[in-house]
């Protein structure tokens, strides 16, 4: 992957996150490791993006359709009954557990191939509800990807990085070309798991959204 000299000529690449449709995004990475396809001198990653990305890096061909595919339909990763009694709706450390046991993230080559590039996880400050944008070389992979995926609605919780609490990163800024722009990026190709003008489906975010948020109003 290629050091960075002038951002106007270097290649950014974005992927959304969107909980289980992460798995298009899955798909159209492991296409790209098939092609040997990594022009990419930042990647930015946004909640189940992030994940996506650090199989990518690490050019573990499948990982992430295989770890979507093993918690789909797992009581044990999602339960609205577990919700319902005060639990958590998805119990996001369960998941990166069992992924870690069953299909290990390969830091090692994910830092190598990474090389002079930089990686982006997206994350919402708790206190502020503004975006910001943590990049694994300062903060880790680890813990950058719990950040960046720890919907409060979902997960009844935050990640505490550097004595700052931070939540998924699709609150504030879902889809940050603006951000990336700004960077001075101007070649940036993003991969959406959500189609352009369609409605999204009835989900527990949009049943008690409006009774987190009203006491949490900066989010």
């Amino acid at each position: 992957m290629k050091s960075n000299i002038d951002r106007n000529k270097q290649i950014a690449l974005i992927v959304e996150g969107g909980g289980f449709k992460s798995a298009f995004a899955a798909g159209v990475l492991d296409t790209f490791m098939m092609s040997d396809f990594a022009p990419f001198h930042l990647y930015v990653g946004i909640s189940g993006g992030a994940m996506n990305l650090t199989s990518y890096i690490s050019n573990q061909y499948k990982r992430n359709i295989k770890i979507i595919s093993s918690m789909s339909h797992n009581t044990h990763f999602v339960s609205i009954i577990r919700f319902l009694k005060g639990g958590n709706y998805l119990e996001l450390k369960y998941m990166l557990d069992v992924a870690s046991k069953k299909f290990p993230f390969d830091i090692e080559s994910a830092n190598e191939n990474l090389g002079k590039s930089d990686c982006k996880f997206v994350v919402t400050n708790f206190d502020t509800g503004k975006p910001a944008y943590l990049s694994v070389k300062k903060f880790g992979w680890v813990k950058t990807i719990e950040a960046t995926g720890s919907l409060p609605i979902a997960t009844r919780g935050y990640c505490e990085i550097a004595g700052k609490k931070y939540i998924d990163g699709g609150l504030a800024d879902p889809l940050p070309i603006k951000r990336v722009y700004d960077w001075g990026y101007r070649k940036i190709i993003f991969i959406r798991t959500n189609p352009i003008n369609v409605k999204p489906d009835w989900n527990l975010e949009s049943l008690y959204a409006p009774l987190f948020y009203r006491d949490n109003p900066k989010l």
